[in-house]
Parts: C-alpha cells; structure tokens; sequence
C-alpha cells in the first residue's frame, strides 16, 4: 500500500456536512482519509485524490448496559476500485487508534444484514453480532 496514506480531514475540507462536524471534531468524532498519488492534473492538481474515508463518534452506553464510554464507527467509505486492497483496513486501524487514544471501552457499528460484503469485512476485524434493531413504519 505504499501509493495510500491516510491522515485527518482538514478544517473545511469536505463542504457542508463537515461544517457541521467541525465545532466537534477530534473531540468526539474524527474523520480520517485515505489518499492516492496520482499524476497531477487538472482534476488532481495536487497530484493526489481521495480514495476512502472512515468517520467515527464517541458515545455513552444506556444505562441498563453500563453507561461506558464507547466508540461508533458511522461511516467507511473506498472507492470501488480499491475494494479487496487493504484501503478500507488501513482507515479502519487509524479510526481505531483515535479511538484508542480517547480510551473508549468498546466499539460498535451497525451494517444492514443483507450487505453480505461489509459483514464479512467487519466480521474479519472480530466484530460480532450483538443486538438486534427491529424496525416498523408508523401507524
């Protein structure tokens, strides 16, 4: 993986939802990125674009389960192109390290039961099934 890198999103650095991040930002939630070097361009003009990304939040556990302070991966994101090469792991270990650092005592996600693909991924990194959500519609 010598051509990615990862690193923190800069302030401003992804549009208007980031803005809305920003006032917490490394303190109870991080955004980490994953870079390519490519040859510069119009559209790369910095010689590089990026290829994933991994967001993550700190929370408090109910009551009923502790109330410990743990850590929630929301989003992984790698182009589909450089799915299966190690990206998606590299965002996952340095989201995991921020949280490390925040000292949580546990992490969590949520993957929908059918997306076979990121089960399996995250089942490789030793998550396991923990609850179930059910859901229904209104009245």
């Amino acid at each position: 993986m010598s051509t990615v890198s990862t690193m923190t999103l800069a302030p401003g650095g992804a549009g208007l939802w980031l803005k809305t991040q920003m006032p917490m930002l490394g303190k109870l939630n991080t955004v980490v990125c994953a870079w390519q070097e490519v040859a510069p361009s119009t559209e790369y003009p910095e010689g590089r674009r990026m290829v994933g990304f991994a967001a993550g939040s700190i929370r408090m556990s109910p009551a009923h389960l502790g109330g410990l302070k743990g850590g929630a991966v929301t989003h992984i994101y790698v182009r589909p192109d450089l799915r299966g090469t190690g990206v998606g792991e590299e965002l996952y270990r340095a989201l995991s390290s921020w949280f490390t650092s925040k000292e949580v005592t546990y992490l969590e996600l949520e993957v929908l039961e059918a997306n076979t693909g990121a089960r399996t991924f995250w089942e490789k990194l030793g998550y396991r099934s923990d609850h179930l959500v059910m859901r229904r519609k209104p009245h």
